[in-house]
């Protein structure tokens, strides 16, 4: 007789989700913020061991995607940057410092001048856009949306999430508007 095989849920797991700036026009409708919100939410789900059978019923997985790469720009500019020359005979080691650390500063704000430009240009010419960002230096992200999902989920009154630093008020907008945008009405 052998031992029967246990079957093991797959475990969820967290998918990261970028922070973009800017992100493709032709992409946005369909994998930009709306489904970064909703990735964040099960997100929050996970990371607060939820059960699955409380989480909202909208699509996660194979129809929300990030690009595999990076949009990077290389504009036409000396790609290795060459320090000035070293004359031991007559420079002290910290004078050459700051005349090198000069000219790399230099070098370096030519270089992103021309990448701004080139993101620019790809605004105007309609193939990105810039996104909204908001930022709440007192409140991160993963924790904006655990409230969401602790008060979506697990139906939590807004005191028990309020804390000394975070008040219920606070609470009450910011889950308001992640829930907005999700589609999701507040349960009561």
């Amino acid at each position: 007789m052998g031992k029967r095989a246990r079957k093991t849920i797959p475990r969820q797991k967290v998918r990261p989700v970028p922070e973009y700036i800017y992100f493709p026009c032709a992409w946005t409708k369909r994998y930009g913020p709306n489904a970064w919100a909703r990735v964040r939410f099960i997100n929050a789900c996970i990371r607060l061991k939820i059960s699955k059978s409380q989480w909202p019923k909208f699509t996660v997985g194979s129809d929300i995607i990030f690009p595999p790469h990076r949009f990077q720009l290389l504009p036409s500019v000396k790609f290795v940057f060459e320090p000035p020359p070293f004359d031991f005979a007559i420079e002290f080691p910290s004078e050459w410092r700051q005349k090198t650390e000069v000219a790399f500063r230099a070098y370096c704000d030519d270089y992103v001048k021309r990448c701004v430009k080139g993101v620019d240009e790809m605004v105007a010419a309609g193939h990105f856009e810039k996104m909204p960002i908001v930022r709440d230096k007192n409140v991160s992200l993963d924790l904006r949306y655990e409230w969401a999902a602790q008060r979506y989920c697990l139906k939590k009154q807004f005191k028990e999430l309020a804390s000394d630093q975070h008040s219920a008020e606070k609470i009450r907008k910011t889950v308001g508007k992640i829930l907005s945008e999700l589609g999701l009405t507040q349960r009561k």
